[in-house]
């Protein structure tokens, strides 16, 4: 059996509670054949490297696969862009639209801005290019 890292063990485990939200009510919730039915239609090496979106609660994240990243300036790792799904009011005062966040477990730099994740996008390079 391989041995998985503590960051993939973590997102097969969400790949299983997704599998399990998506497919458990067709499949019994039989949660090795909800599994097996996620695997086969989201395996991640048939995915193209576009921004595609995921769920995540109230947030929408999107994969930075093929762009360069911008670094953490608190411990130099990539960050990844997320999508605020709250409009202004209440639950979001300044009407954020996007935030930039550090990958690292330890680290919890979040950089917000009104900018959407389609402007921040275009700001990006693709990898490779200069």
């Amino acid at each position: 059996m391989k041995e998985l890292s503590e960051r993939e063990f973590q997102k097969r485990l969400h790949q299983v509670r997704d599998a399990q939200r998506i497919f458990g009510h067709m499949t019994e919730q039989n949660i090795s054949l909800a599994y097996r039915i996620y695997r086969d239609i989201f395996d991640e090496k048939d995915l193209p490297e576009v921004l595609t979106y995921r769920t995540a609660g109230k947030f929408h994240t999107f994969s930075l696969r093929p762009y360069k990243r911008p670094k953490c300036p608190l411990c130099g790792s990539a960050l990844h862009l997320r999508r605020i799904g709250v409009r202004q009011g209440k639950a979001n005062v300044h009407g954020y639209k996007s935030c930039w966040e550090c990958t690292k477990d330890d680290c919890y730099y979040e950089q917000y801005s009104i900018r959407d994740i389609k402007w921040q996008a275009k700001q990006l390079k693709i990898k490779g290019e200069s």
